[in-house]
């Protein structure tokens, strides 16, 4: 059953279980935690996404139909963010599989361990 859990920091309307949150009508501002595994977050259309990833679990966040969107992959192993074609930052993107897609299949703007979307 998915209900709130302390694992996701969030300030709107999420279902999380563990580290895997799915954000629906606001804004979803994330901070997964350690010992709670992989790190999978849904944002919400239309809506701003800040996701903060943890290095010793893999990420993976859907913000493609955000209208910004902020990850930070905190150097993680496996990092997949699929963005918005533009308004997406993902930092700290330096683990051996860091996958960033700007839009349906665009390839972002890569800046040491920072890709960039605009």
């Amino acid at each position: 059953m998915l209900g709130a859990f302390a694992g996701c920091g969030s300030d709107g309307p999420t279902t999380c279980s563990m580290n895997n949150c799915v954000c629906d009508g606001t804004s979803c501002d994330v901070a997964c935690v350690s010992g709670a595994g992989a790190c999978n977050i849904g944002c919400g259309m239309t809506q701003s996404c800040a996701v903060g990833c943890i290095g010793d679990a893999d990420c993976n966040v859907e913000c493609g139909q955000t209208t910004s969107c902020n990850v930070d992959c905190a150097n993680s192993a496996s990092c997949v963010v699929r963005c918005p074609i533009a308004g997406c930052t993902v930092e700290n993107c330096g683990g051996a599989h860091c996958e960033v897609t700007c839009g349906t299949n665009g390839v972002g703007t890569r800046t040491g361990t920072t890709v960039t979307c605009s």
